[in-house]
């Protein structure tokens, strides 16, 4: 994790990170398997008062597929794009590549 601050302490302030780890991605009863993934986040925070700051965040993740065992009435299926245009598809191949990207808006306290 990084941060830049734009009029230091107290300020607005940009930050960034990366990092990786474990994954559950198979969600059958009875097993679980880990997989690995690989994320990256950016933010800016505005002060508004001294103990309130919004914040707008985006987060990456990348990750191995994630399926469901095919049994009747179950057809989950969230694998990423089949085309060219898909990162994870093309930096760890066809099997890593279920992406998400949430955005996050919100007030937080500070103590």
């Amino acid at each position: 994790m990084g941060r830049f601050l734009f009029a230091g302490l107290g300020g607005p302030f940009t930050y960034g990170g990366l990092g990786g780890g474990a994954v559950v991605t198979r969600v059958n009863p009875g097993e679980t398997a880990l997989d690995p993934g690989v994320g990256a986040l950016g933010g800016l925070a505005i002060p508004v008062t001294p103990h309130f700051r919004v914040r707008a965040e985006v987060r990456y993740l990348v990750t191995h597929d994630v399926e469901a065992k095919a049994r009747r009435g179950i057809t989950t299926d969230v694998s990423g794009s089949r085309g060219d245009s898909n990162p994870g598809r093309a930096l760890f191949g066809p099997h890593q590549d279920t992406q998400f990207v949430p955005l996050l808006i919100g007030l937080d306290f500070v103590f």
